[in-house]
């Protein structure tokens, strides 16, 4: 999707970020093992990246706010679109890739207004710490809210976008026996 005058700083953080060598591969592996909501990573890296570490307070609120509108619309859109790839019941399979390219921009978009939603209602007021490491404060954020999740994460997913993170804003790379 190509940014417009009218994207927010995280929507164009998310889509620089996403475009990066394996990033996405990661946060689908995220998504789809560890039913981690992938505009929520991609949110508490932006937030990362300003040098914000949030508390566990701070990621359930995040986790809330948009709950319903991912459990009513992003995952719906996401089972149907799957659901058309390698459907028998559709008369081809370019009749339902026809039918699957709008939707994919329908859920684009779905997941597009979620992350406006985070950027406009939770970022100015979530409590947490202001961070002089904006790796350290990946790291943080993403283990408060492996935690939410019941401690699912796959390390080697999380250190793909640490490594992305170390490329998007320049920091120096890390190391503490997990890069």
């Amino acid at each position: 999707m190509m940014p417009d005058s009218s994207d927010s700083p995280l929507w164009l953080f998310c889509l620089a970020l996403y475009a990066r060598p394996e990033v996405a591969e990661s946060c689908l592996n995220l998504q789809d093992r560890c039913h981690a909501d992938v505009g929520i990573i991609l949110y508490l890296l932006w937030l990362a990246s300003l040098k914000r570490r949030l508390n566990d307070t701070a990621i359930e609120r995040i986790t809330s706010t948009t709950q319903d509108w991912r459990e009513r619309v992003i995952k719906p859109l996401r089972a149907l679109r799957r659901g058309l790839k390698n459907s028998q019941s559709m008369p081809t399979q370019t009749a339902a890739e026809r039918l699957r390219q709008p939707l994919k921009k329908l859920e684009l978009h779905a997941e597009k207004l979620h992350l406006q939603r985070l950027f406009e209602s939770t970022q100015p007021s979530l409590p947490g710490d202001h961070s002089d490491d904006i790796i350290e404060a990946c790291r943080s954020n993403l283990e408060i809210y492996n935690q939410t999740l019941g401690n699912r994460f796959n390390i080697a997913d999380i250190d793909t976008l640490i490594h992305a993170m170390n490329l998007e804003t320049g920091a120096p790379k890390q190391t503490n026996g997990r890069s």
